[in-house]
């Protein structure tokens, strides 16, 4: 339930997480199969035909990872590119050498 808790940027754990906890624990699950929780809610469960192509392959990526990804670290942004201005400066001190 913690880990669920700080998985939403939460410093409190809710009825919510108690559920995410006990739904996805195997023995947990078992012996409170018929368990309600109030304000619990349900486990989200969307159908794969529903989800688009780029998500549906996210998605069988983390089925098959472990439940806490790690955080990735940001891309670096790309440098702002410097147009040179040489070329009315050289067409100018070309007339002048002329």
């Amino acid at each position: 339930a913690g880990n669920a808790a700080k998985d939403n940027k939460k410093t409190r754990i809710v009825p919510r997480h108690l559920l995410l906890a006990i739904r996805n624990d195997q023995e947990l699950g078992k012996l409170l199969a018929g368990v309600t929780i109030a304000h619990g809610g349900v486990l989200p469960n969307i159908n794969p035909v529903l989800l688009p192509k780029k998500a549906l392959e996210k998605a069988e990526k983390e089925s098959q990872s472990p439940k806490s990804p790690k955080r990735k670290a940001p891309a670096p942004a790309p440098a702002a590119k410097k147009t040179p201005k040489k070329k009315a400066a050289d067409k100018k001190t070309a007339a002048a050498d002329e």
